[in-house]
């Protein structure tokens, strides 16, 4: 099941997040906001987010097209509309098991969109730092603010323990992780994207989806993400039918026609 907007707010803001707090209590405000933003960002899956280092966090776009590397220094001087660029970690994404990898995302620093999650990040980056040299090793998203990275299982544990605190043991046990990723694909059909750019910004790989990734520019991929973040679900309505966006869907396909394949009218 999806988040509406309310829910993705409440989901980002689970905990309070003010300069002078322990660096403890930080720590879970901070992941929360990147964790939860960069899933309904990116569409990534748990297993590839926790992959991700550092280094694949390793640049900024400008407003005038300049590419910087991300340092503390940049990130001093970052403006509202400037791109973080993320290069994803190479994953299973299409039906004939091919690989998407080693492309870039998009994402807009906006310190007054809630669901920004160049702007979280930046936040984390600068609260947690780690030498330049060891952002090939360092996960992106830690346990520790360092160099621990999460195991699936804890990684799970903590998203569905936030569930929970946010949205109550009813409603929590009606999502996962992956609702992140069908959260972005509704979005997206009521902004009315085509199936192939909602392919694109979830990773599964198509011949459309290529097609359209292939001459997209980095503003135009960001200005995307945005637009459909901008937009809110209202779940009390049927939800609208999404492309496949992932093997989950390839296979509740097959079954489907298998079921299609076996019916005999006799058996009624």
């Amino acid at each position: 099941l999806a988040f509406d907007r309310a829910q993705c707010i409440k989901m980002v803001f689970r905990h309070p997040l003010t300069d002078d707090m322990a660096p403890s209590f930080k720590l879970d405000a901070l992941l929360d906001r990147c964790i939860f933003t960069f899933g309904i960002s990116s569409s990534e899956r748990r297993d590839s987010v926790i992959r991700y280092n550092r280094s694949n966090f390793a640049v900024w776009l400008d407003l005038k097209g300049v590419e910087h590397r991300n340092t503390a220094e940049v990130r001093a001087r970052l403006q509202p509309g400037w791109l973080l660029k993320v290069t994803m970690v190479t994953s299973k994404c299409d039906p004939m098991n091919m690989e998407w990898g080693a492309r870039p995302m998009w994402f807009k620093y906006d310190p007054d969109n809630p669901l920004s999650f160049a702007y979280w990040y930046a936040l984390w980056e600068d609260a947690f730092p780690v030498l330049q040299e060891e952002r090939g090793s360092a996960p992106a998203f830690s346990v520790d603010g360092a160099f621990q990275r999460f195991t699936l299982a804890g990684f799970s544990a903590r998203f569905d323990q936030q569930l929970i605190d946010v949205l109550g043991t009813v409603e929590a046990a009606l999502r996962s992780f992956h609702s992140c990723r069908v959260t972005f694909a509704s979005l997206g059909m009521l902004k009315q994207y085509t199936d192939g750019t909602i392919q694109l910004l979830s990773h599964w790989k198509t011949a459309e989806a290529m097609r359209i990734y292939a001459r997209m520019e980095p503003h135009r991929y960001a200005q995307l993400v945005e637009d459909a973040l901008a937009e809110s679900l209202n779940l009390t309505v049927p939800a609208p039918l999404l492309p496949p966006t992932g093997p989950e869907d390839a296979a509740a396909e097959l079954e489907h026609a298998l079921k299609e394949l076996s019916y005999d009218p006799s058996d009624e």
